[in-house]
């Protein structure tokens, strides 16, 4: 960044960053680092970004322009991920795409391997 920044800039990036990851958990973009799960709550996500635009209005006058800029560049990839996620419908995270569908054919941890189940 060009200029130092003052705490206050710095503890506004971290929040900012904080409440990116939440939004991201609350989309079932990212597993939620507590539990390793994914899960989805579109109220709660759609809450966290209008908090984040409310922080984009009053901090846009006395805050660092790199931090403005980033701001709103989060705010608009939320958005994005929030309608794509409204579209889909429902509170469900999408389920995981198998990398390769000889996966089907592979035991799990709570059933044998195919071979055994003769």
């Amino acid at each position: 960044m060009s200029e130092q920044m003052s705490k206050h800039d710095q503890v506004l990036l971290t929040l900012v960053m904080n409440l990116q990851g939440s939004v991201m958990v609350q989309l079932g973009k990212l597993a939620d680092p507590a539990t390793g799960k994914m899960a989805r709550s579109l109220d709660g996500a759609r809450y966290v970004i209008d908090v984040l635009e409310m922080l984009q209005t009053k901090c846009r006058a006395e805050t660092h322009p790199e931090i403005v800029t980033m701001l709103d560049r989060v705010v608009m990839e939320l958005q994005l991920n929030y309608t794509d996620e409204v579209k889909k419908g429902g509170d469900e995270p999408e389920p995981p795409v198998a990398e390769d569908a000889g996966d089907s054919a592979k035991s799990t941890p709570d059933e044998p391997a195919p071979e055994a189940q003769a």
